[in-house]
């Protein structure tokens, strides 16, 4: 019976990731079917296919909470520490009183210790023009 229900959980979120990517067609830029996408395949265990749409929300709203901290998200599931920490303290600052900010924060001091002490966390600082984080991708 659990395999079955696992087997059911699988089929759905593939089924979400297509219907989204039929969306993004669509609406490039919509938020909702943007975070669906980043959802699905996070739970597809498939973090590098998150990647561009978690690009594209925090892009769309660089000084929010949310693309910042998904795009975090996606990083950390890449194992991608530095990268991560660089986006969630993009969040961070973008919305200091989120009710996720702290969480963050307590991510990087355990994850880059440096970094929470103010060190660059190996980013290389500053952001590019492209709203990549300065990863150069």
């Amino acid at each position: 019976l659990r395999k079955v229900l696992i087997l059911d959980r699988l089929e759905e979120w593939t089924n979400l990731a297509v219907e989204a990517e039929r969306l993004l067609v669509v609406y490039p830029h919509r938020r909702s079917v943007l975070l669906g996408a980043v959802k699905a395949y996070l739970e597809l265990e498939q973090p590098e296919r998150a990647l561009p749409h978690a690009t594209r929300l925090a892009t769309n709203a660089p000084l929010g909470f949310s693309g910042n901290e998904t795009l975090g998200t996606v990083f950390s599931h890449l194992g991608r520490a530095d990268s991560a920490c660089f986006d969630f303290r993009r969040a961070i600052a973008n919305d200091p009183a989120h009710r996720s900010a702290e969480a963050l924060a307590a991510y990087c001091e355990e994850w880059m210790p440096e970094a929470a002490q103010g060190g660059d966390g190996g980013d290389g600082g500053e952001g590019s023009e492209k709203g990549d984080g300065g990863r150069g991708e």
